[in-house]
């Protein structure tokens, strides 16, 4: 199983109370654990590898008081940022774009202040539906080869991307199982996974029925061995030159050989385009 990222304690209080109520109990239902009593946040990426420094310049690392807690991504805007709606935190936090070693100060990367954090007014922490947020910034980002946003897809709908297309997902979580401080990437680690088709995904060999519209899938089907499994939520999901999901949970590890058929679920950005450009 996925454990507790250990930047939970950043979340507020009354959420974590939820999630921590979720993930203490299961319910049996035809003598299948309940896939909704088990969802973990996604703190890992595992089976990847570190990528080349700036290589991808629209990621970002979500921080308070220096420490790393979550992902986010740059697109279509430089003045604001989408992420998770479980990773909303009110107070103090701050965006840092054009990062590779988070624990080092880089004179290529840039700071913004979190101004607002705006979760998706239909957000639900229990199930982690609608699990995505806007965070505007003190002041825009400045675009150059470190820090450059990828474009948002249109709106579109469920299984817009075809099965099995290409995606790469980012973050800087741990790359092992448990929280072991240790392990956290130092660098941004990716892994290049393929989108699973929400109709498997969601399937009696899957998910069976627990996904909800605005959910993805991606992960290598039947074998699982690489997945963001939290430190990696909020972070992004690419596919060509689009940021097209949002880490969000999983069921399982795939080091744990559950990542077969519990691939990891993401929130899909192009369900939720026109809601990010109200904001």
């Amino acid at each position: 199983m996925c454990s507790f990222s250990s930047t939970l304690f950043l979340l507020e209080e009354s959420n974590l109370a939820i999630i921590s109520m979720k993930f203490a109990w299961s319910v049996a239902i035809s003598g299948v654990a309940s896939v909704n009593a088990l969802r973990k946040l996604s703190s890992f990426i595992v089976g990847g590898d570190e990528v080349a420094p700036n290589s991808e310049p629209y990621v970002i690392s979500l921080q308070r008081s220096g420490a790393h807690f979550c992902g986010a991504s740059l697109a279509g805007y430089l003045n604001k940022a989408i992420t998770a709606g479980h990773c909303h935190n009110s107070y103090g936090v701050t965006a840092v774009a054009g990062a590779h070693r988070i624990e080092l100060y880089e004179s290529r990367s840039q700071s913004r202040s979190v101004t607002q954090f705006i979760v998706h007014p239909s957000y639900n922490s229990y199930l982690l539906e609608n699990d995505i947020a806007i965070i505007k910034l003190s002041s825009p980002f400045v675009e150059n080869e470190y820090v450059k946003p990828l474009f948002l897809p249109r709106q579109e709908f469920q299984d817009w991307l075809p099965h099995n297309s290409p995606v790469r997902v980012c973050g800087w979580g741990n790359t092992v199982p448990g929280d072991v401080p240790s392990q956290m990437a130092k660098e941004l680690h990716c892994i290049d996974i393929n989108v699973i088709a929400y109709s498997i995904c969601n399937d009696r060999q899957h998910y069976n029925g627990e996904l909800s519209p605005g959910m993805m899938c991606a992960g290598v089907d039947g074998l699982g061995g690489k997945d963001a499994c939290g430190g990696d939520s909020g972070g992004p999901v690419k596919y060509s030159d689009m940021v097209v999901g949002i880490t969000s949970w999983s069921y399982g590890h795939p080091h744990q050989g559950q990542g077969a058929y519990y691939p990891g679920v993401y929130t899909d950005v192009a369900w939720y385009r026109n809601w990010i450009d109200l904001q």
